[in-house]
């Protein structure tokens, strides 16, 4: 038997097609569990058992990871050695080129990589040199514009103003200022690899050209997940006589959010023209029920090119849907279906809870914790380890008591007071050679008039600022004084301003989720020697400590809790889908915008096809959300899923109760 045959007969006949396909470009849609990345692995074992040199081949991924498992698999199929293969994501392979071509680049042989951390301190430093105000132009939000900018090929000199705001002036002052300090200090950050080489393969015709020779087959996997820089490089480096293979899928194309540009794969036969399309619908993870109710949710959106996922696995068991009376409702369903799994003898590994935002989790985290489910949180922090929840924690801690050192630093700059880390380093010393706490140091260095005035005035505003905070909250509710706190310190601003767009509204989400944790009656009762606020910091610590014990001693099993962002790629025997409610999922924002809708139905088809054996989609008719409890509209997306999938009765009862909202 040939190697070829060999490589050839664990194929299915699309994948087989895709394999050995002799068009000069395809187009593979791959849908979910259909073998994408086992088809791009056996493409360039394909190619070079062919007698492709392994030179000519370049193959991009989006992680270092996946390019090294690629590595591993095609030299296990072909037995060849493949480190002659430009293989890597895309800032990797564009770095490679700026290396060999630093002269054409216009950058100096010594130049260095400015990672994202020394690029935010770059521009804080830019900032406070232009005497920018970084509450009004706060450095992430910087960084955010500056990175969007050159993703979409626009250096400093070409932005256009669109409102004359002061904000929008400063922003491209700034990125004025940083491109001139990028050059001076022979830096390029992550965004700048790319859009440098794209200039380099525009403006110089021979380079262009040389790499064109070079590279004749072009792979490309997560297509749908490209930029329109990226997409732009692409197309330069396949020029007229390469062949472009591109994996992708546009219906899991869930990150516009972030820069990537679904356009790219639906235009693909227009900008490549006579590509072959090969689509990839046998799945091999999922039950009939499952895809079925995927292909179905899909089919509503109409930027698509089209397919429909098909098994040859069993009819599998009905969707179970429950729809709970509150959020809490919700979280002790999953939590005795979790329970009744596992008795069954299923492991908890084998099951993962999705929601669209991450303040979900918190109410799981706690519903979990009190049944004793062992759980992770991947793709982000623990509820009451994430940032702003820390926030707002150091500042309820220190109202508490003056003297948390830790509380204390926490929030003395959150938001910028402009107290720099020399004064809180004096601080520390004056508070150690006197034996007291730092805020006792504040006092009484205040007190003996140590600062400059500009310094004196930041300490002693907020010296006041707590004072005042603990006088205005002492006779409210448990709930209104965290929601208070939050409103007075502007964390929701500081957040939204600093991570503009998903980030910021997560955050913003998980300040609100903070104000409904506390609203719980436990808190406040009366026969507890403490004051309900100390009540809740001591649970919240005390869970804090349990999650991070737990995580010090990795669990054999645990339920995976996560956003349906982090799940992609990822599949489970037993999901979760909970908070299918609009304005939650879909996100209220897409509500308004068609284009955003069919964003987040592709996300919701993504969390429908995690799912291997047993699917279980939960909605609430009430829930805490901005401040208050609101009356909760079960999604749309529910409505979008034939009834004959569930289970029994309930979800055929949510058409006559409501009317589901439309963009």
């Amino acid at each position: 038997m040939s190697d070829a045959h060999i490589l050839l007969s664990s194929l299915n006949p699309p994948q087989h097609q895709a394999v050995i396909t002799s068009a000069q470009h395809a187009l593979i849609l791959a849908g979910a569990g259909s073998g994408k990345t086992k088809v791009l692995v056996h493409r360039m074992a394909w190619l070079l058992v062919q007698g492709v040199s392994p030179n000519a081949l370049l193959a991009v991924t989006f992680t270092n990871k996946a390019a090294e498992e690629m590595r591993e698999r095609i030299e296990a199929i072909t037995q060849l050695p493949t480190h002659r293969i430009w293989l890597g994501t895309f800032h990797g392979l564009c770095h490679r080129m700026l290396r060999q071509y630093t002269h054409e680049a216009g950058l100096s042989p010594h130049f260095q990589i400015l990672d994202a951390r020394d690029q935010l301190r770059l521009i804080k430093r830019l900032l406070k040199e232009a005497r920018l105000d970084e509450k009004q132009v706060p450095p992430h939000s910087a960084a955010y514009f500056i990175n969007m900018q050159k993703e979409a090929g626009i250096r400093s000199h070409r932005v256009t103003l669109e409102k004359h705001t002061y904000k929008e002036q400063a922003l491209v002052s700034l990125y004025g200022a940083y491109e001139r300090t990028c050059e001076k200090s022979e830096l390029v950050d992550f965004t700048e690899l790319l859009l440098r080489t794209l200039e380099l393969l525009e403006k110089n015709p021979l380079v262009c050209q040389h790499l064109q020779s070079r590279f004749h087959h072009l792979l490309v996997d997560e297509f749908q997940d490209t930029n329109t820089l990226q997409y732009r490089w692409l197309k330069c480096l396949a020029g007229k006589e390469n062949n472009l293979f591109a994996v992708g899928d546009d219906d899991q194309s869930i990150y516009g959010w972030r820069g990537a540009n679904i356009e790219n794969i639906v235009k693909f036969n227009r900008d490549f023209p006579h590509a072959e399309i090969i689509r990839l619908e046998q799945n091999y993870r999922s039950t009939k029920v499952i895809l079925s109710a995927a292909n179905a949710l899909i089919r509503k959106n109409t930027a698509r090119l089209g397919k429909t996922l098909w098994t040859l696995q069993n009819q599998g068991s009905p969707i179970r849907f429950y729809q709970a009376f509150n959020e809490t409702d919700e979280a002790r369903f999953i939590a005795e279906a979790i329970q009744s799994l596992h008795r069954e003898g299923h492991s908890y590994n084998d099951m993962s809870v999705l929601y669209r935002s991450n303040a979900q989790s918190r109410i799981l985290e706690q519903t979990f914790t009190e049944c004793s489910i062992p759980y992770s949180v991947r793709g982000g922090l623990q509820f009451f380890a994430r940032a702003e929840i820390k926030d707002v924690l150091g500042y309820l801690q220190l109202i508490v008591n003056r003297h948390n050192d830790s509380g204390f630093l926490r929030v003395v700059n959150v938001p910028s007071r402009q107290i720099g880390d020399k004064t809180l380093n004096t601080l520390q010393i004056f508070a150690k050679e006197n034996s007291c706490s730092l805020w006792q140091a504040t006092r009484s260095t205040l007190e003996q008039s140590r600062w400059s005035p500009r310094t004196h005035m930041a300490l002693s505003e907020f010296i006041n600022f707590i004072d005042a905070l603990d006088k205005n909250i002492v006779e409210l509710s448990l709930s209104l004084q965290i929601q208070t706190v939050i409103h007075r310190t502007a964390l929701v601003a500081y957040y939204q301003n600093a991570e503009p767009g998903e980030k910021g509204r997560m955050r913003a989400d998980n300040l609100n989720e903070l104000i409904y944790a506390s609203s719980t009656k436990r808190f406040s009762d009366k026969n507890h020697s403490l004051s309900p606020l100390a009540h809740f910091l001591s649970e919240v610590a005390l869970q804090s400590e349990t999650q991070d014990l737990e995580s010090e001693s990795p669990k054999k099993e645990a339920v995976h809790l996560m956003t349906v962002h982090a799940a992609k790629g990822l599949e489970f025997a037993f999901v979760f889908v909970s908070g299918l409610e609009d304005r939650l999922f879909p996100h209220a924002k897409s509500l308004e915008d068609p284009r955003l809708l069919e964003e987040e139905r592709r996300l919701c088809y993504v969390a429908l096809t995690r799912a291997k054996q047993r699917l279980f989609l939960t909605c609430s008719t009430k829930r805490w959300f901005a401040g208050k409890t609101i009356e909760a509209r079960p999604s749309q997306f529910l409505f979008e899923i034939p009834f004959e999938l569930f289970e029994r009765a309930p979800i055929h009862t949510l058409r006559h109760a409501y009317a589901p909202i439309t963009g």
